[in-house]
């Protein structure tokens, strides 16, 4: 995951992250925080919270993408079935009316 070798893992690792950055509408992850914390912090096992506007099944199916341990994170088969499983309900698993305008943009020079 940080040691720089493409993996599955590692890839999903980053969908978790790319479903975080879609959900915020283009949200920068780790926004205020420089590449060698987020390395520190993520080691140490620190996740994003779930974005204000977000369903908590959407963003279970993130933390099953940021599963420290390996074999126990989810594999992109199991992400389809969890975001069928979610798209499939009569609810609503973001509330865009609820989206701070300018919420997750932050200063081009943080990151």
């Amino acid at each position: 995951m940080l040691n720089g070798q493409p993996s599955l893992e590692g890839d999903v690792w980053s969908y978790g992250v790319l479903l975080w950055e879609i959900v915020t509408l283009g949200g920068k992850p780790y926004p205020t925080m420089t590449m060698e914390e987020v390395k520190k912090q993520v080691t140490n096992g620190y996740t994003m919270p779930c974005p204000k506007h977000c369903g908590q099944e959407l963003y279970a199916v993130m933390t099953m993408c940021w599963v420290m341990e390996l074999k126990k994170r989810c594999d992109f088969h199991q992400i389809m079935r969890k975001i069928e499983l979610v798209m499939e309900k009569d609810h609503e698993y973001l509330s865009l009316q609820d989206l701070e305008e300018g919420l997750y943009e932050y200063p081009d020079n943080v990151i």
